[in-house]
Order: C-alpha cells, then structure tokens, then sequence
C-alpha cells in the first residue's frame, strides 16, 4: 500500500512538473512575441514620424482585462494574448504625440546632421558639444527643441508601455535599439550598455567598421 502510494505521488509530482515547464516554456514564447510585436509597431511609428512612411500608424488601446471570471484568469494565465489584444480601441493621446514628434522631426534632423544633438542609450537625445552652439541664441533653441522632444518620447513611452502591458525602461530600450538602426552617417549615438544588444551591434557592418572604438556606452560619430 505504502509503494502503491509512494508511487502515485512521485507520478503527481513529474506530472506538475511537467505542466509548470510547459507552462513557463508557453509565457516565455509569450513574451519573445510581445517584445517582437512591440518592436514592430515601433519601427511603424518611427518609419512615419521620419517621413519613410505616409501611412499613419494605427495603435489600438487593448480593454481592461477581466478579473471577475476564473475561466477568463485561467485564460489569460495560459495564453494572455487571447485576452489583451482582443477589442482594441484607438488610443488618441498616442496619436497626438506622434503628429507632434513628425512636425518636429526635420527640425531635429537638420541639427543631429549639424552634429548638435545625438542619440543616447536611452531612447531619447543629447546636447552635443559644438562650435555652433557656442552661440547663446542658438544653443538656447536646440535645448528647447531637445526638451519638447524628450517629453514627447517620454509621453510615447509611458502611454505605450500602459497600452501594452510593458515597463517604461523596455520601451526605452526599444526605442533607443530602433533609433541606433536609423543613425546616418556623420551623426553622434551613444553605443548600448554591455550586454546583447551591444553584441548584436559590434557584429554589425557598422560595429565593424567602428573596430577599436566600438565599445560599450560611449559616444561615437558613425563613419
């Protein structure tokens, strides 16, 4: 009786066993595709605030998830997917930021050229050292121009990560990795942190063409 028990139990546990791995297998996958999903929908917005696109990115605010129903929780605990992007609804404060941040962007091309303002690690911009802003008139303009713009990443950022059920320093992250893939020739970005996306980027054309001065987290003009 003990053995029969015994091994009743064992059984019970390599069955749970089993069930939490495919369960953490299925939530990481989860995850891969939101991530993936998040990036693209980026790159959507990035493309049409630059100009690469006339197509106006549609991004669609997911409904509150519910918490009533237990068949609804065991849902979305297997497959959350199913329940956060189902009935979207346009989210208007993202749209308005992302027309402020398109009229503002020739602007902001036009000094980043100039060597003036540059990309950091962050996802937002920085002042960068020049003769031309030795000019009080002309650096005042370009910080109130990198201020406004940084708000609106700010705002795009936090709005977007509530939307999708992602943290604020993700969506930065994303942006920041985004931002680096557009940096043109001659303009100032800061490299990633130590890490993968650092990797990704020094295995890069453009890592190797940097060579010894491709490192992580500094500034760097790209040939």
């Amino acid at each position: 009786m003990k053995r029969t028990c015994l091994a009743f139990t064992l059984t019970m546990l390599l069955l749970g066993f089993g069930c939490v791995i495919r369960t953490e297998h299925r939530i990481e996958a989860h995850i891969v595709l939101d991530i993936r999903h998040v990036e693209q929908e980026v790159q959507n917005v990035f493309d049409y605030v630059e100009g690469k696109t006339d197509q106006k990115p549609s991004i669609q605010e997911a409904p509150p998830k519910p918490t009533s129903s237990l068949f609804h929780r065991a849902i979305e605990f297997v497959d959350p997917s199913r329940i956060a992007y189902a009935q979207e609804k346009p989210a208007p404060e993202l749209d308005a930021v992302i027309a402020t941040m398109k009229a503002r962007n020739p602007e902001i091309s036009a000094w980043k050229s100039r060597g003036c303002l540059g990309e950091n690690n962050r996802g937002y911009i920085d002042l960068q050292e020049s003769k031309e802003l030795e000019d009080p008139a002309k650096k005042n303009q370009v910080q109130k121009l990198l201020a406004d713009e940084n708000k609106d990443r700010k705002t795009f950022y936090k709005e977007y990560a509530r939307l999708r059920g992602v943290t604020v320093s993700t969506m930065e992250a994303v942006g920041a990795k985004d931002k680096l893939k557009r940096a043109k020739s001659g303009e100032a970005v800061q490299l990633p942190a130590a890490g993968t996306d650092f990797d990704a980027f020094k295995a890069s054309e453009m890592g190797k063409k940097l060579g010894a001065v491709c490192q992580p987290g500094v500034w760097v003009v790209l040939p």
